[in-house]
C-alpha cells in the first residue's frame, strides 16, 4: 500500500467520522493475502487511526486474519499496543495436512505449522489478544480436524473441552 493510498484511507476515515458523528466505535479488520507481510504499514496506519479516533471520541480496536507465520511475540505485542484485540489464525488441519497445503515457497517447501504453533505459544499467555482458530475444511482434510484440536490441547493452546466437543 503506497503512502498516497494510506493518506487516502486516513482522509476517508476522517471524513467518515466528521460526516457521521453518531459513530462511537470502529473495528478495523486487517486481512487479505497475509497482512503481516507489510506489518510496518499496519503499525503506522493504526497509530494514525487511533490518534484520529481519540480526537473524535471514538473507540478504536483492530482485528486481524493471519496465517500466524510472522506473528512472533514482538509482533503480537506491537499490534496490541496499536489497538489489535482479536486475531484469527487460519490453519488447514493437523500438521501433516496443513504442511502439505501451506509450505514455504522456497525450494525447501518446508511446512509452516510448527512455526505457527511456536509463535502462538510465545505470546498466548503474555499478550491479551483474543485468539480464534479458523480451520479451512474440505473433503481432503475433514478427518484431520480432531488431530489439530488434540494438538492445540496438548500444547496448552486450547481447553480439553474443545477436542471432546469436536468428537460429539
Amino acid at each position: 500500500m503506497s503512502e498516497a493510498v494510506q493518506d487516502r484511507v486516513i482522509a476517508l476515515y476522517e471524513h467518515l467520522l466528521e460526516s457521521q458523528p453518531e459513530i462511537k466505535f470502529v473495528n478495523m479488520i486487517w486481512y487479505g493475502g497475509e497482512p503481516l507481510m507489510r506489518k510496518q504499514i499496519i503499525y503506522d496506519l493504526a497509530d494514525r487511526l487511533m490518534d484520529i479516533s481519540i480526537s473524535a471520541g471514538v473507540s478504536y480496536t483492530g482485528t486481524m486474519v493471519s496465517n500466524g507465520f510472522l506473528m512472533t511475540r514482538e509482533v503480537a505485542e506491537k499490534l496490541f499496543i496499536n489497538g489489535l484485540r482479536t486475531v484469527q489464525i487460519t490453519l488447514d488441519g493437523s500438521q501433516p495436512f496443513h504442511d502439505a497445503r501451506r509450505h514455504l515457497l522456497s525450494a525447501s517447501k518446508k511446512g509452516t505449522y510448527q512455526r505457527i504453533m511456536e509463535n502462538i505459544a510465545s505470546w498466548i499467555d503474555a499478550v491479551p489478544l483474543s485468539v480464534q482458530v479458523r480451520v479451512n475444511i474440505d473433503e481432503r482434510n475433514k478427518d484431520a480436524v480432531t488431530g489439530l484440536l488434540d494438538d492445540l490441547v496438548d500444547r496448552g493452546l486450547a481447553p480439553a473441552e474443545a477436542a471432546s466437543a469436536a468428537r460429539r
